[in-house]
């Protein structure tokens, strides 16, 4: 689980544990950056520490050693804090460098992977020598086409919906991702549309536009 994004007090096999401070003697981790990635949360575990006279071990400290602090020094908070806005600038430049490369994939029509949408495929960039985009899926997005004329008709979520299932049974956006994965993998015959995901389908391809 995430140091960046969960607390350790809110980890569901971690945090029951700082309940039972009389349980044990001491928390160790691998290393830091996985205990916490922040100065809040790091603030937090270090006064939990210190009022419960706790050590925190970490088997790989910064110098690649073993880290052992005792919470009832100072000296021990100070070099935890110190530690701690280490890890959160690490965070924060890891979320920059991957914000910065995916606006950069999206300028040039690069697809930097994750779900596939409904109505695309991923194929090869048809203009670069490596990389991939997600290029039309003629069988579905022609269904997207027909659920947008759909809508200019004033039909309502539930008609469309029971339109695509009557037209095109089980090819909803779950089985679509199975038949363009690789390798393929089974979909399931019993999947149906309902009025939620054709209004979450047509709102993500008028935010895409």
């Amino acid at each position: 689980m995430s140091a960046a994004k969960v607390a350790p007090k809110d980890r569901p096999e971690l945090g029951p544990w700082f309940d039972r401070p009389d349980e044990f003697d001491a928390i160790a981790w691998w290393r830091l950056d996985r205990a916490v990635r922040s100065m809040r949360d790091m603030a937090w575990l270090a006064g939990w520490a210190r009022g419960n006279k706790k050590r925190l071990i970490f088997a790989e400290g910064p110098g690649g050693g073993r880290l052992e602090l005792d919470m009832t020094s100072p000296m021990s908070e100070l070099i935890l804090m110190i530690l701690a806005f280490a890890a959160q600038m690490e965070v924060q430049a890891i979320q920059e460098r991957t914000q910065g490369a995916s606006a950069y994939l999206r300028t040039v029509g690069r697809w930097k992977g994750g779900r596939v949408p409904f109505g695309r495929v991923p194929a090869p960039h048809p203009e670069e020598d490596e990389g991939w985009w997600l290029a039309r899926h003629e069988k579905t997005a022609d269904i997207i086409d027909d659920m947008v004329r759909l809508v200019l008709d004033q039909k309502s979520y539930h008609v469309i919906a029971a339109w695509v299932n009557k037209e095109h049974p089980g090819l909803t956006p779950a089985n679509h991702r199975r038949m363009v994965a690789t390798p393929p993998r089974d979909v399931d015959p019993a999947a149906r549309w309902n009025p939620g995901m054709v209004s979450s389908l047509l709102s993500s391809c008028v935010e895409a536009r």
